[in-house]
């Protein structure tokens, strides 16, 4: 990567960034490094960082609820429990960044003994779910789709808020 700031030297200044056509900017992500010899590029793309610059008209809480809604209709979940996760994972703000000082504690996990915060409406973690960009992550209907998955398999248990919700949360639901 000839002459990009930061690549090849084993750096990523926070300077670098380059616009995007859609309301983003692609920023290297500040705590990561990305080796002289780039040998997986799907690595290599998680350790970019994609911020919104502006939150368009389409992000508010309802539109959120709209969004969610429908995803978990079309998976077959239930669309109260996905409303229910992401009210408590985010606040219906797909640009929230939890866990900024969360370090990968997954031996398994390709981001092992990094820093890896959690994105997005759901807070999708990248040592949980390496595979999973952090762009899809703050990507609202990526994630709205991603989340009804998990819940129409049973597989809610991922989501910090709903498998704490009963420790955490006074009248959560089915506790």
């Amino acid at each position: 990567m000839k002459g990009v700031p930061g690549v090849g030297d084993g750096t990523l200044p926070c300077a670098f960034h380059s616009p995007l056509s859609n309301g983003f900017i692609l920023v290297f992500h500040p705590r990561q490094r990305i080796a002289k010899d780039v040998r997986n590029v799907a690595q290599t793309l998680r350790m970019l960082r994609v911020i919104r610059v502006s939150t368009p008209a389409s992000s508010t809480p309802d539109a959120m609820i709209s969004l969610i809604r429908t995803a978990a209709q079309s998976a077959g979940a239930n669309p109260e429990i996905a409303v229910w996760i992401a009210q408590h994972q985010s606040q219906l703000d797909p640009t929230t960044v939890g866990d900024k000082n969360f370090v990968c504690n997954l031996p398994n996990s390709p981001l092992y003994g990094q820093i890896t915060p959690s994105y997005g409406l759901y807070q999708i973690n990248q040592c949980s779910h390496p595979d999973i960009s952090i762009a899809s992550s703050e990507d609202p209907t990526f994630a709205a789709n991603w989340a009804a998955q998990q819940i129409a398999t049973g597989n809610t248990d991922v989501f910090s808020s709903w498998k704490m919700r009963c420790l955490w949360y006074e009248a959560a639901p089915n506790c």
